[in-house]
Parts: structure tokens; sequence; C-alpha cells
């Protein structure tokens, strides 16, 4: 590299310059010729790293890039990896997961979603093998397709931050403080993990898991009622209307949005309230 005007800019320049170019190979070509700008080209390039087909090779050359230019990871802010089926390596996802967790410090959002058609599915793996020993003090998003298993639980308690939570499949009988997820707002899981999320928490925004089919009962209705702040959007796959959800009359009426698949077993509409 050789030095260029570019050096002598002001620094409060370089990233309303950088941030004009749209092309992603521009932006690459940039950061092969002009070091001045190479800082903030990365940090656009590498903001959002989104893997749609996880093999030994991805996570062979995301690790060879790393080591060769460790101040990438400090930039990526935003982790998305799909596995589509059979047609990808669960062992080569794990791997690729744990390689970036552990080179982005800076994680804001995790999503990691197995896809089998035009459906998310699960994953009946145990959490921990992707997020123990995980330090992300930034996140703020996770969507977590595993099982939630103690390692799970220890990630949720050490980061305070977690705001957003979608939580694929049914929680264990692990035990989660009182004090973890401080600042959870969205949920999205089943209702066993609902009685165990919303009571003393700041959720305004809740959706029953697609797959649950278990019963509304006083267990969920009291964690529906029990959150630290009013719920606002409340979406559950079916709905029954019955004497024993008479007490939920308080809830419907703070409500501003609910999503109904069905109502006393006919297909209806969202309902905006």
């Amino acid at each position: 590299m050789f030095a260029s005007p570019s050096r002598h800019l002001p620094l409060e320049l370089h990233r309303p310059i950088v941030e004009r170019i749209s092309d992603r190979a521009d932006l690459y070509t940039l950061t092969l010729v002009c070091r001045a700008l190479q800082f903030e080209a990365d940090r656009i390039l590498f903001r959002r790293i989104s893997v749609r087909k996880s093999s030994s090779e991805t996570v062979r050359r995301y690790k060879a890039l790393i080591a060769l230019a460790p101040r990438i990871g400090t930039h990526i802010r935003e982790l998305e990896v799909v596995r589509y089926g059979e047609t990808s390596s669960l062992y080569a996802m794990i791997r690729l997961l744990r390689a970036v967790l552990l080179s982005a410090p800076n994680l804001q959002r995790l999503h990691a979603v197995y896809k089998w058609g035009d459906s998310d599915w699960p994953l009946e793996i145990p959490g921990g093998l992707m997020v123990r020993g995980m330090e992300l003090n930034q996140l703020q998003y996770f969507s977590c397709p595993w099982v939630i298993d103690h390692d799970v639980i220890s990630f949720f308690e050490r980061h305070p931050n977690l705001h957003d939570l979608v939580v694929f499949l049914p929680w264990g009988e692990y035990p989660i403080s009182g004090t973890a997820l401080p600042r959870l707002k969205y949920l999205s899981a089943w209702r066993n993990t609902a009685t165990r999320l919303l009571p003393g928490r700041p959720v305004t925004h809740f959706q029953v898991n697609v797959w649950d089919r278990s019963h509304w009962d006083a267990e969920f209705s009291a964690a529906l009622l029990s959150t630290s702040v009013p719920l606002r959007a409340l979406q559950v796959p079916s709905f029954r209307w019955g004497p024993h959800l008479n007490n939920l009359l308080p809830l419907f009426s703070n409500l501003h949005y609910l999503g109904i698949c069905q109502l006393n077993g006919e297909r209806v509409s969202n309902i905006s309230i």
C-alpha cells in the first residue's frame, strides 16, 4: 500500500466517504489499496455475516481470515447461520458458530436456524455445544434453535443486555435466576418457557412458538399477568375462550395487538386492538 491524499483527510470524514460506496466489490478493493480508509471499509464489509451453507471449507476459510486479520472479528455485529435440511454439515455449522463467536466480541445479533423447506425447525442438540464459555457482552438478539441446557441458562444469566429472545424448543427442568435477562422485551417461546421468563421481566411482546400445542393453563395465564410492564402484543397459534380465562381480561385491555391463527376452532385474522 502507498501513502495517499486520504491520509491527510480529517478522521471524521473517513466514515461518511466510505458509507457512500454501495458496491461490496468496491469496498473490498478499497481495503487493498487504501490503508487510511481500510478500517471503515472493513467495518461495513464485515458488520453482517450470513452463512447459508456450512461446510468444513467454510470453517477453514473463516479461521484463515481471522488469523490473517484479527481486527475483522471486532467489526461483526450480526451473524446468521442457516442449515438447510441435510445439505450442510451439522458439525461444520457448530464449528463455524463457535469460530465466529470466539472472534466477535462486539456481536449484537445471533440468528442460527435450521430450515426444512420454508419452515424454521429446532435442532435437538445441546445448546452448550455452541455457547459454553462465550462472553458476548453486547449481544441483544438471540435466536436459539437448540436444547436449553445448563450452559445456555448460564449464558442467559451472563448477558443482561439481551432484549430479544427466540427459543425453538421447550424449556427443561433447569432453573434460571430471577435477576437474569433484566432487559428482555420480546420473547418467542413455548408456554412452559414463558412461565419461567415472563414473571418480573419487562416483556412487551410475546409470541407462542408455532409448534406449541400445549394447553393454556392457569400457570401460563398467571405468567402473562406477571410481567413488570403491561404486555402490548400477544400472538398465539390457537385460542379457545372459556370461563377459566376471565381473569385475563385486564391483560386484553392493555394489548395493542393480538395475533391468533384459530379462535374457538375457527381460523381468524390477526387483530389490531
